[in-house]
């Protein structure tokens, strides 16, 4: 857990394993979140998205049958040893729990 800056959300480095799709697509891509908030969370994904584009996001918690589901909108790119990488921050201003087995595909 950190506390970057006074009147920043504190932040909790965890590692769970997550699915995000754009907002227009139906595809799931697979990711890790890298930490989160309660404001958002940084992904490394396996899919490169774009600055602005809103997103689906479903962290699943290990060993349970529930998952959190957040809209989102990517809000930077991190840089990782000068080259671009699929390491993304997203803004999620609203989320809910809800049950994994509704949303995401059974198939990995």
């Amino acid at each position: 857990m950190t506390r970057e800056d006074e009147g920043r959300a504190i932040r909790f480095g965890l590692q769970l394993p997550l699915r995000y799709r754009l907002i227009h697509d139906h595809r799931w891509h697979v990711g890790v979140t890298e930490s989160i908030s309660s404001t958002g969370v940084v992904i490394r994904g396996n899919e490169r998205v774009h600055l602005a584009e809103r997103l689906l996001i479903v962290v699943s918690f290990p060993d349970t049958a529930g998952c959190l589901i957040g809209r989102g909108r990517l809000v930077r790119v991190l840089m990782r040893g000068g080259s671009r990488s699929n390491l993304f921050a997203v803004a999620v201003p609203r989320y809910r729990l809800s049950r994994r087995a509704r949303l995401l595909p059974t198939t990995h």
